[in-house]
């Protein structure tokens, strides 16, 4: 009976590995190379210095070269089902070279990203901090026909215009793991004790808060 169940096993294993194709090689195989890390979400620019800055001082680089790869920062899920990217994934990017080709003078690129810790919304907002790096990294290189964002003309007439949005902010540090194991860290330490504290302020600098709005605190 064991070993039924054990020939069992194996079979299931072997049709889903069969099941998923892999790349036969990186996209970083072949190629120059460079990495760049950021710590947050946000728009980043790449410039002329920055391209120099990073080895390469190639003139007049056509801009339709250049290309941008990373999957995000965003912790992997625990849940081995969940399917994963094989490799790393080419980002669209915006370009900005005068129109004429070249990369060169003040032109300069922009890509967006979700950085190392992310905000998602399912029913609400809720922020996953990433527990095993501060960093996401993505490689740019130099190669041919580097994927770009379309623009996409409207000349309808809006039918509605806001002037506000809802930000959001986070404070969570990892500082105490209470067990010195496992993934479950704590912040700040409010006591009474050998001459702890039991308040603390953390300013919060939100330029343009409107003070008739609510706001919302989860803890």
């Amino acid at each position: 009976m064991k070993k039924f169940i054990l020939i069992l096993l194996l079979g299931a294993s072997a049709i889903s590995q069969a099941q998923r194709s892999y790349k036969t090689n990186s996209v970083l195989n072949t190629g120059k190379w460079a990495k760049i890390g950021v710590t947050a979400d946000g728009i980043y620019k790449i410039d002329v210095a920055l391209l120099n800055t990073l080895g390469f001082t190639n003139t007049n680089i056509p801009s339709s070269s250049i290309q941008v790869f990373g999957n995000g920062g965003a912790m992997l899920p625990e849940n081995n089902a969940t399917n994963r990217i094989d490799d790393l994934f080419e980002n669209a990017i915006w370009m900005d070279d005068g129109g004429d080709g070249i990369f060169d003078g003040n032109d300069y690129a922009l890509f967006y990203t979700g950085g190392p810790h992310q905000w998602r919304y399912d029913t609400a907002f809720f922020y996953q901090k990433n527990l095993y790096t501060d960093t996401a990294y993505y490689f740019i290189t130099l190669g041919a026909n580097g994927k770009r964002i379309s623009t996409n003309s409207n000349s309808g007439i809006p039918n509605y215009i806001s002037n506000s949005y809802t930000d959001l902010f986070v404070y969570e540090p990892t500082n105490i793991n209470l067990l010195n194991s496992g993934k479950q860290w704590v912040g700040d330490v409010f006591t009474n004790s050998f001459g702890g504290i039991t308040s603390r302020n953390y300013p919060i600098n939100w330029p343009g808060l409107l003070n008739t709005e609510p706001t919302i605190i989860k803890n």
